[in-house]
């Protein structure tokens, strides 16, 4: 079986800065866990279940839990382009009665000491997941035993760009139906299980600023499902064409192997010449291309090796964030 050497290729008119420009931090939460509705939380468990646990499966008897990460940002540099976070999900960790459930991830004002210290009391649990929104997630079924990926918006990178030290994201199920069942993410998540939440950051050398030069720098991230592993940074640059392999980012992936990659960063001027992508896998993947600016999106399935996000009905304007996803079975390019 030979080693398939997956690409993302992305075609841009112009790009106004390389991708070397920016930098890809891959943070693991200092602390994470949950909140009941009863103001309740346990520090030595880092369980971040969130949602209704009243079924037969996770019986902890609570009617919505809601959950926090914390992360350390005092090595972070430069401003920050683009965020994603990572957020393991146990094979049990997902229960619903209608096969899907919206999962929503906000500010947190409630001081990060009294959060982590399990002195937040009421205050916490109702801050939790609520205030401004940096970013959601529609889980189902197929979502278990995998990492959940949660892009985050603008109004959560301005807030990561200006934090120093700790910084908390709260997160709670939004569909819940006030009946007593199993309405949940993330159930079963246990204290060892550190791999399983982190921050992916894109950001900028400080001498970039936030000039729209520097929101140009392109990065990618890679995952094998099949055999765990993840990877993100700088996607090269080769002329007009960017490209995202796997195994520059130290991801190894086989032919057959369940992958899934993206690409992100901002539009450039003239923007509406993007064109589409390319990418190692068999026809049939399931490709999304969303203009995270404008909050419009547009999915198909991979055929004869590409996709193109504009002729999906896709529209950009000049510096418009840009995220696009692939999710399918490897193979060799040249297959």
């Amino acid at each position: 079986m030979s080693h398939a050497r997956t690409h993302v290729v992305v075609c841009l008119s112009m790009l106004l800065v390389s991708a070397s420009s920016g930098a890809v931090e891959i943070i693991n939460a200092v602390d994470r866990g949950w909140y009941d509705e009863s103001g309740s939380h346990t520090t030595n468990n880092e369980n971040y279940g969130a949602g209704d646990c009243r079924g037969q499966t996770c019986t902890a008897g609570e009617n919505d839990f809601r959950n926090f990460f914390v992360f350390d940002l005092s090595n972070v540099p430069g401003p920050v382009l683009g965020a994603t976070l990572l957020l393991f999900n146990p094979e049990q960790g997902f229960f619903s009665d209608t096969g899907s459930e919206e999962y929503q991830v906000a500010d947190v004002i409630t001081p990060v000491g009294e959060l982590i210290g399990g002195f937040g009391g009421l205050d916490a649990w109702e801050d939790l997941g609520t205030g401004e929104i940096y970013g959601s997630y529609l889980a189902t079924a197929a979502d278990a035993d995998r990492i959940v990926r949660i892009d985050l918006n603008d109004a959560a990178l301005v807030a990561l760009s200006g934090a120093e030290g700790l910084f908390a994201f709260g997160g709670r199920i939004t569909t819940l139906n006030d009946q007593a069942d199993e309405e949940t993410l993330f159930a079963f998540t246990t204290n060892e299980q550190v791999f399983g939440t982190r921050l992916l950051l894109v950001t900028a050398p400080d001498d970039l600023g936030l000039s729209i030069e520097g929101l140009n720098a392109y990065v990618g991230f890679c995952e094998n499902v099949t055999d765990p592993q993840i990877g993100g940074g700088p996607i090269p640059r080769g002329g007009n064409v960017e490209v995202l392999d796997c195994g520059d980012l130290g991801v190894t992936v086989t032919d057959g192997d369940q992958v899934s990659a993206f690409v992100r960063g901002r539009m450039p001027a003239g923007g509406s010449a993007f064109r589409g992508l390319a990418i190692g896998v068999e026809d049939g993947a399931l490709v999304t291309c969303r203009n995270s600016t404008t909050g419009a999106s547009a999915s198909g399935v991979i055929l004869d090796g590409g996709w193109d996000c504009v002729q999906a009905g896709l529209a950009f304007a000049d510096f418009d964030l840009l995220t696009v996803r692939v999710e399918g079975t490897a193979r060799s390019p040249a297959r």
